[in-house]
Formats: structure tokens, C-alpha cells, sequence
């Protein structure tokens, strides 16, 4: 749950948004930002799967990417053609 918490706030912080305006774009409460990225009671894990594609639109990211780090999954790939 670090690594997500860890890569959420990095693709919030390369949007440019600050955590009110992120949950204002989502459509969802400051307070459930504050909590996916301090960890607090583990809000993350009771996010549904279509929360988070809302939050990954907001941020521009692809949703499977913030929940399990595409790029190293691109790695991988790139591993396996060589």
C-alpha cells in the first residue's frame, strides 16, 4: 500500500493539484484524499475499482498505472522481447 500511496501523490503533484482541488475534480471529499495518501485507516483499500479510474482521470493517468505502477510492468515487457 506504500508503493500506491507513494505513486498516487507523485501523479497528484505532476497534475499540479493540491489535494481540495483533486477532490473537488473527482467529485469526492478532501478528507478521502488526505486519507489515500497519509494511509489513515486504510481508505484506499475500500475505494471501489470505479473511484479509482475517477481519481486516475483526474490526475490524467492511466488508472492501472497508479494502482500497479505500469511502468514497471512496460519494464518487464521490454525484458521479455530482448
Amino acid at each position: 500500500m506504500n508503493d500506491l500511496r507513494a505513486r498516487f501523490r507523485k501523479y497528484r503533484n505532476r497534475a499540479d493539484l493540491s489535494q481540495r482541488a483533486l477532490a473537488l475534480k473527482a467529485g469526492m471529499s478532501q478528507n478521502t484524499i488526505n486519507r489515500i495518501e497519509s494511509g489513515e485507516g486504510d481508505s484506499g483499500q475500500r475505494l471501489t475499482v470505479r473511484q479509482w479510474k475517477v481519481l486516475a482521470r483526474a490526475m490524467d493517468v492511466d488508472p492501472a498505472e497508479l494502482l500497479f505502477g505500469g511502468d514497471s510492468n512496460a519494464n518487464e515487457d521490454e525484458k521479455i522481447a530482448a
